[in-house]
């Protein structure tokens, strides 16, 4: 279960630099926090636990945190997670076989 904003803190360099740079201003990381996971429709609950991570000074444990809750999540609905290769990659492959 790979949600957005998962995706755009593992996989998108600027949103991690800006979260983990102590230099910028905690008002404007709680901002963005707010807009991914609006964009990604979490809970006001893990946006609230999200906030908490970064109250005390615990965000860049959120990756451990996603890769634990997936794998009680898949151990509880029986599930495998799998990652989809995104279209530029299919259509890279599609032309290497073409």
């Amino acid at each position: 279960m790979r949600t957005y904003a998962q995706a755009a803190i593992r996989e998108t360099p600027d949103v991690k630099d800006f979260l983990f740079n102590p230099m910028v201003d905690i008002g404007k990381k709680r901002d963005l926090l707010s807009s991914l996971a609006n964009d990604a429709g979490l809970s006001k609950h893990t946006l609230n636990f999200m906030n908490l991570l970064l109250d005390s000074d615990r965000l860049v444990a959120m990756e451990q945190i996603f890769d634990a809750f997936q794998t009680a999540y898949c151990r509880l609905t029986d599930t495998q997670a799998r990652q989809a290769p995104d279209t530029c990659a299919v259509q890279n492959m599609l032309q290497t076989f073409s």
